[in-house]
């Protein structure tokens, strides 16, 4: 039995090395990790040794292990490695500690003789290596390749792209994709924004056409019924509703608490996320882009209240990042939860409680882009 044991082990074990691409055979091995998905930064060691080897081991075996493969030295050719590894993190932004270890050991690697390796880092930011030690910016490419956000230009492109494959191209005036693509790429350039936004103007259009007693099984009487007017009114529910003047009023600490859940949704690729998950995401990861300094004023000024002012609650302004701690965390969520601008769990459960998004991120986004303190956080989203 336990030669079979070992057996199936082996067996796992050559499957998990084969799906890996195993790094000793020769050849270009391509791993492309994603660090929003990585419980923590050092994780990033164990799913790289997992990848190359096949092998799950912990972040502290897994980087001792790491050390040994990329430390072959100048007289072992390749360092005892048949295998070129390209190694392609996306998300690296995530990757930056206290410390910023993680990044130093990713970029120092490639420079030792034999390690063979090579690191490309994804970023949605143009400001990493600024924000970075001296010693890890001073092991990064000068050269920098940039992609921009989509233009104008480019939405309507592929505004019109999208809806000629849907069958439904007939359906809006030109006048009107060009306003729908102007107003999206004042805000975030999102292409996923500007289909939403002809979504809901196409709704309008169809609820219109209903009062009006229009035959809609008549494609003709169809012929560019989405005019200007329905995307102007799509556009202001979209940017002009009351909730985007309570996100707008949000403190420093709520909107950063917003942007921490947004990018812990989306790691964990659900509707809603423990208030632990993401307690860990802004003190790992977000507070670390955008330390809390001093308070800052509410971007709208009192002259001019927002509707239902006594159900916003004080904004826990000023509060020390050391301080951030559950207790903190959840009554901001509280806070947000009594706005309708996210939604817990039907029972409290304090830190375990699940929280989910009760407005759609790129309102959020838009909100936190006014905010010119916030550029890097705005960066992830």
């Amino acid at each position: 039995q336990q030669q079979q044991q070992q057996q199936q082990q082996q067996q796992r074990g050559g499957q998990r090395k084969a799906r890996a691409g195993f790094a000793d055979a020769p050849g270009v091995q391509v791993v492309s990790l994603n660090a929003l998905s990585l419980p923590s930064p050092l994780h990033v060691y164990s799913k790289l040794w997992e990848r190359l080897m096949g092998q799950r081991l912990g972040p502290g075996r897994a980087l001792a292990a790491l050390e040994q493969l990329f430390s072959g030295g100048g007289d072992q050719p390749h360092g005892g490695r048949a295998c070129m590894t390209l190694l392609v993190v996306d998300e690296i932004d995530v990757l930056i500690t206290k410390d910023q270890s993680v990044l130093y050991n990713l970029f120092e690697w490639p420079m030792r003789p034999g390690a063979r390796l090579t690191v490309i880092g994804i970023s949605n930011t143009h400001d990493l290596d600024d924000r970075v030690l001296p010693r890890i910016s001073s092991r990064l490419a000068s050269a920098k390749l940039a992609f921009a956000p989509y233009n104008k230009d480019n939405l309507v492109a592929i505004m019109h792209q999208r809806l000629q494959l849907a069958g439904c191209r007939d359906l809006f005036n030109e006048s009107s994709l060009q306003f729908a693509a102007r107003k999206v790429a004042a805000s975030t350039g999102d292409m996923r924004r500007a289909l939403e936004l002809l979504r809901r103007s196409a709704e309008l259009a169809e609820a219109k056409m209903a009062r009006s007693g229009a035959d809609l099984s008549n494609r003709g009487a169809l012929q560019e019924a989405v005019t200007m007017n329905e995307v102007i009114a799509a556009q202001k529910e979209m940017y002009e509703a009351p909730y985007m003047q309570f996100l707008r009023v949000c403190s420093r600490l709520e909107k950063l608490v917003l942007g921490a859940i947004i990018m812990e949704l989306r790691a964990s690729g659900r509707d809603n996320v423990q208030i632990q998950a993401v307690l860990r995401r802004l003190t790992t990861h977000v507070l670390l882009m955008c330390p809390l300094e001093a308070p800052r004023p509410r971007s709208v000024s009192s002259s001019t209240p927002p509707s239902h002012p006594s159900s916003i609650p004080p904004n826990p302004l000023g509060i020390p990042v050391g301080s951030v701690g559950s207790g903190t965390l959840c009554r901001i969520i509280f806070g947000l939860a009594s706005q309708h601008l996210v939604m817990t769990g039907p029972t409290w459960q304090g830190i375990n409680a699940n929280v989910a998004l009760q407005v759609h991120k790129d309102d959020v986004a838009t909100v936190i882009q006014e905010d010119p303190t916030l550029a890097t956080l705005y960066a992830q989203l």
